[in-house]
């Protein structure tokens, strides 16, 4: 699962969009499927 998550970071990162949003959009979605897990 980790490798799909590199590809969901890196493909947010290739938009230009800027770094600071992209981490904590990345965080906020792995603890949002880390509570369901």
């Amino acid at each position: 699962m980790s490798f799909l998550y590199f590809i969901f970071f890196s493909n947010l990162n290739s938009l230009n969009i800027h770094q600071e949003f992209v981490e904590d959009e990345f965080i906020a979605f792995l603890t949002e499927k880390g509570m369901k897990w």
